[in-house]
């Protein structure tokens, strides 16, 4: 079984609990999407899951909405209103055949935590996404993790799919990415709390 096929079984198993979880011990103030994606007419969202953040989408907004499980994409069609023109796609985000440039806005949330190649992705969202436009990312981080936090995010993942001590901001940075605010959103978590932030990056493309 490949590591690709891990993980969406991984999903599959979590799609019963999963929206209950992330409400209880991941959750955060997601008007904030809204407020901070307002001006983007075309968003890509890498990692949709249940749908959580379909109600905060700016409501002119097309919006592409991705994610690695068809379960999870199941219920996150059941909140896209008629209204709302969302487009699903399932499948790994780096293997979609997106046009380069064709968004000007893009959320992920709680998704390069759990991705199997970040720096893949981050790769991706750079050519899909239009020069100067806005990124929105929540997630934990971990600025310049020692070896020990590298060893136990490591461990984590190979058991839970999850690491929470990537050095998120290095790597919005090596890609091309420029952080324009950084919010402190706390230590969120079920039984190990990790450190949370919403990033607003800018895609700059030489």
């Amino acid at each position: 079984m490949t590591s690709l096929e891990s993980i969406k079984k991984f999903y599959k198993n979590q799609s019963v609990s999963y929206e209950d979880k992330v409400k209880r011990y991941w959750n955060f103030d997601r008007t904030q999407i809204t407020d901070l994606l307002k001006d983007s007419k075309n968003i890509v969202e890498f990692g949709v899951g249940t749908g959580l953040n379909i109600p905060f989408y700016p409501s002119s907004a097309h919006v592409t909405a991705i994610d690695l499980s068809e379960e999870m994409v199941v219920k996150a069609r059941l909140k896209a209103g008629v209204a709302q023109p969302v487009r699903f796609l399932v499948g790994d985000v780096s293997d979609q055949n997106i046009s380069v440039d064709t968004f000007d806005g893009a959320l992920a949330t709680y998704y390069f935590s759990v991705t199997s190649n970040p720096n893949k992705d981050l790769e991706t969202l750079k050519e899909i996404l239009q020069n100067g436009s806005t990124a929105i990312i929540v997630d934990h981080a971990q600025h310049s993790p020692n070896f020990s936090q590298w060893l136990i995010g490591s461990l984590l993942y190979r058991i839970f799919y999850f690491n929470p001590y990537r050095d998120l901001e290095r790597m919005f940075l090596y890609h091309g990415f420029r952080i324009n605010k950084k919010v402190y959103l706390g230590r969120l978590g079920r039984k190990l709390q990790h450190d949370t932030y919403l990033f607003v990056l800018e895609n700059q493309k030489i």
